[in-house]
């Protein structure tokens, strides 16, 4: 992938001397065909020029503003997107400039991961708003054009836990699958996610109904590529028992853990240890060893089969846990046996 130009390239403010290392193409590229729109992406470089944003802010999510709009395609498309505006973190005793540099780094980790997979179950990314492209005040602190905004596509059914509140009807085990290969697909090419909860699970209707897909690929890792520092992202407890100091590298097997959380919230509707008002203690159980009851989260859709594939996939040490291609073919015959 060739860099923006550089008419283009000096809008990037600080997020510009990363550029190279975001744009340069992974030892193995994750992408089997081009997304929709690829063509005119790569034509603007991954830098969108394109992008019709509404003026109200749709969601905040972490240190970003989160805005609808349409992607205006060179063949007279509208693609319905979502634009993730940052804001600069201002730590104690950081200057501005610090805030800048580390909002910037953390949108290369995930540009870099995200803008190379293709995958039904993986939200897609279209590229970057470059400059003065969005507004100011979205966020507790000014967004300033330091570093850009990113375009991704826009799940119409929301995050997966309010979809299914919404549709208490909806059968679960087939989105769990969804969401497993979408992690498979990830470790398929050596990647960690690093942030696997039922938050960043999205549903997207699709002509043949509706589908799961993981998202938000800030934490997300290249096994053995340079990197920068490890950044702890998380929700309480979701978050793998070996992950306990800097720096913080997620593995494939910290996403199985965690994904085998995911799993049961899902299908069972009800939190890890629910009855922790401290979600901090919560985690806490699960690090010493503890484990969901399984008469905490019943469901119609919670066989033995289920229960025994859950407890296999979050056991205390990481070289005994499952892999997630293992759990997607499990998950495969038990969604379509009816479970």
């Amino acid at each position: 992938m060739s860099l923006p130009p550089d008419s283009e390239q000096k809008n990037l403010g600080v997020f510009n001397q990363h550029a190279i290392w975001t744009f340069a193409d992974p030892s193995v590229m994750p992408v089997a065909e081009r997304p929709e729109a690829w063509e005119q992406i790569q034509s603007h470089q991954n830098v969108l020029d394109n992008v019709e944003m509404e003026s109200e802010r749709f969601a905040r999510g972490g240190s970003a503003a989160i805005y609808k709009g349409i992607l205006k395609t060179d063949d007279n498309r509208n693609v319905p997107v979502i634009v993730k505006c940052y804001a600069a973190i201002h730590e104690p005793g950081k200057s501005r400039a610090d805030a800048y540099e580390k909002t910037a780094q953390l949108i290369a980790k995930e540009v870099k991961v995200w803008r190379n997979l293709n995958h039904p179950n993986v939200v897609r990314f279209y590229g970057l708003m470059m400059g003065n492209t969005f507004p100011w005040n979205t966020f507790f602190v000014p967004v300033e054009p330091q570093y850009p905004a990113v375009v991704c596509a826009f799940c119409d059914g929301g995050k997966v836990m309010d979809y299914l509140q919404k549709n208490p009807e909806a059968r679960r085990l087939p989105l769990v699958l969804d969401a497993a290969q979408g992690y498979v697909y990830l470790h398929k090419y050596n990647i960690a996610h690093g942030d696997v909860k039922p938050e960043n699970i999205l549903i997207k209707t699709t002509a043949d109904g509706v589908r799961a897909v993981i998202s938000d690929f800030g934490s997300s890792r290249m096994i053995d590529e340079a990197d920068f520092p490890g950044t702890l992202s998380y929700t309480w407890p979701y978050i793998a028992p070996e992950i306990k100091k800097s720096p913080y590298l997620y593995t494939k097997a910290t996403d199985v853990f965690c994904f085998a959380l995911t799993a049961l919230v899902i299908i069972s509707g009800v939190e890890i240890f629910a009855e922790e008002e401290d979600r901090y203690m919560a985690r806490h159980r699960l690090e010493l060893g503890e484990r969901p009851n399984r008469d905490d989260h019943k469901s119609s859709e919670m066989s033995d089969e289920v229960w025994k594939l859950l407890e296999e996939s979050w056991v205390q040490e990481a070289d005994g846990r499952k892999s997630m291609g293992d759990i997607a073919s499990a998950l495969s015959r038990l969604s379509s046996d009816g479970n």
